[in-house]
This record gives structure tokens, sequence and C-alpha cells, in this order.
């Protein structure tokens, strides 16, 4: 009996340990996710000249070895509004795993 109660206690630390597990890898891909999100919308919105070229900032992507455009929010109120539904619409709805395809047209 003693012998069953250890293997239960360390099947029970082996579940906990693949939920913690899980739980982070599910976070570090919703950072990705909207991290590749924010890079790609403001990428586009440069591509298309939505907003002149001196309303983006050049930053390097960390990790990816990629030179990326980021739109300056403090430059224009659409600019401001185009970050704010990037960055919390297009985040919250990656979160809470509504957003299944976007559009930017």
């Amino acid at each position: 009996t003693a012998m069953v109660r250890q293997t239960r206690a360390r099947s029970k630390a082996k579940s906990k340990a693949k939920a913690r597990t899980a739980a982070v890898s599910q976070t570090a891909a919703l950072g990705v996710a909207k991290g590749l999100t924010s890079m790609s919308l403001h990428s586009i919105a440069f591509g298309r000249a939505l907003f002149p070229q001196e309303a983006f900032t050049r930053t390097r992507a960390e990790g990816l070895g990629l030179d990326v455009w980021k739109l300056n929010k403090d430059f224009s109120e659409e600019a401001a509004r185009l970050v704010a539904w990037v960055d919390s619409g297009v985040g919250d709805a990656l979160q809470r795993k509504y957003l299944r395809r976007l559009l930017f047209s």
C-alpha cells in the first residue's frame, strides 16, 4: 500500500507538471501570435503607405533577425486608433480564442 501511495503521488506530480508546462506553452504561443500579428499589420500599413513614412519607426524583431516598421501611435488620432485596434482589439480576440481569421483590407 505504501508503494501504491508513492506511485499515485508521483503520478499526480507528473500531471501537475504537465499542466504547468501546457499553461506556459499556451501563454508563450499567445504572446508569439500577438507579436507576429502586430508586426504584420504594422508592416502592411507601412507597405500600403496608409500613413507617411515619418509615422513609422524601424525596429529589429527580437529573435527573428528582421527589420520591421512599427506605427507610432502618437503620430495622429488615426494612427493611435489603428495601434489600439491591433494591440487591444486583435490581441483580446486572440486571447479569448474568438479570432480565426483576420482580413486587413
